[in-house]
């Protein structure tokens, strides 16, 4: 491309991707060696969404006695990202407050796949996997799990996990611990003792002692 002539506006050129993985939370700059500047970051009000975008702005060299495009340009730039940023923010604020009816419903849907297709056993399982079961995004899924059930999406499938753990001791009293773990999607046995505990006060082997007479089925 032609150097612009002294005194005329410079091409400014914007690339933006979809959000990327494994970026960190919150914006970050850097202007390179040839002028361009990057940005990458994103904003996230949970921990268990990470998300974030980048975009690189490029504006063509221009003469030394024109130092005073680049400065504007770079205002430019950064007013803009901030926009945007913001414009993203509001986005998903919208999508983390769904209806009432239509948080229920997903609910329903989201309680199926863990009662009914048992989505809870693989240890691997991530909030992600479930949105794309469902056809939806990770958020909605999120906000859907938090408003009718208060649990963060974590702990909701620990629920599940320590309900069929319970099942599996009563029904089969003699099933080593670390087998029963693992068919509960439990990723090893210090998971499964943690959270355990942490949902019903007793160790798995304390807890299935207490319940030798098998438990009820609500």
């Amino acid at each position: 491309m032609a150097q612009p002539k002294a005194g005329s506006r410079p091409p400014l050129a914007m690339y933006f991707t979809e959000p990327l993985e494994d970026v960190g939370q919150f914006p970050t700059s850097r202007l390179l060696p040839d002028g361009r500047m990057v940005i990458a970051g994103g904003i996230s009000d949970s921990n268990y969404e990470p998300h974030a975008a980048t975009y690189i702005f490029s504006v063509n060299p221009v003469p030394r006695r024109s130092a005073i495009l680049p400065v504007l340009a770079g205002i430019i730039i950064i007013g803009a990202c901030a926009a945007l940023i913001t414009i993203r923010r509001r986005r998903r604020r919208v999508l983390e407050e769904p209806p009432a009816a239509e948080r229920l419903t997903m609910a329903q849907r989201i309680e199926s796949l863990m009662r009914d297709r048992q989505l809870f056993k693989r240890a691997d399982l991530r909030l992600a996997d479930v949105a794309r079961e469902l056809n939806t995004n990770t958020t909605y899924v999120s906000a859907c799990v938090n408003s009718e059930t208060g649990l963060s999406f974590p702990d909701y499938v620990a629920t599940f996990r320590v309900r069929y753990a319970q099942r599996l001791m009563c029904d089969y009293p003699d099933k080593p611990l670390p087998d029963v773990a693992a068919e509960s999607g439990f990723a090893n046995e210090k998971s499964f003792y943690r959270t355990f505990k942490a949902h019903t006060g007793k160790t798995p082997g304390a807890w299935r002692t207490s319940h030798a007479g098998g438990i009820s089925d609500k």
